[in-house]
């Protein structure tokens, strides 16, 4: 069963998040992690600089400016050790707080974005932020679904995305 857990220096989670990121290349033509190249993430320093960036909320990587969000890491438990599916991120600022995840392109069929959310609302509430952003493809029916099954509300939206407010039961 997957669960959440902070990005890790793990070996086996490097390769298979290694592994992620040639699919996003394959998809998209680059990675989905902050502006790093494969060739980046496949140097021990800047892993290494990228996964403690991750953690503390600053990235040694030039060009790109201080994170200000909280990243979790969708797993599974694999017959080596932990298998990366997806990303969640919280971005924080002055306008609100931002949710925005990137899912495995392999994993995608398994239908992650429910559980992923239902995971992660859970700690956002606890970090007493009252409301969340979600955005999607407007045109991806799957995840507009289970983002509406977590209670969002739509709002309007300027762009090509779907845009939800959730508010969160502050603990």
């Amino acid at each position: 069963m997957p669960f959440l857990s902070v990005p890790s220096l793990d070996r086996h989670l490097r390769m298979s998040f290694l592994a992620a990121q040639r699919e996003h290349v394959a998809e998209t033509g680059h990675t989905d992690a902050g502006g790093l190249s494969l060739a980046d993430l496949a140097c021990d320093s800047i892993w290494t600089g990228y996964i403690r960036g991750l953690l503390e909320g600053t990235l040694g990587h030039p060009g790109m400016r201080p994170l200000t969000c909280s990243e979790w890491w969708w797993l599974d438990h694999g017959m080596d050790g932990p298998e990366f599916i997806a990303r969640v991120t919280l971005f924080r600022s002055v306008t609100g707080t931002r949710l925005t995840w990137s899912i495995r392109p392999s994993q995608r069929p398994n239908h992650h974005t429910a559980p992923l959310l239902a995971a992660v609302i859970p700690l956002l509430s606890a970090q007493h932020i009252p409301e969340l952003t979600l955005e999607c493809p407007a045109h991806d029916t799957p995840t507009r679904t289970a983002i509406e099954q977590t209670g969002a509300h739509p709002l309007p939206s300027p762009t090509p995305k779907a845009r939800y407010s959730l508010p969160l039961r502050v603990r």
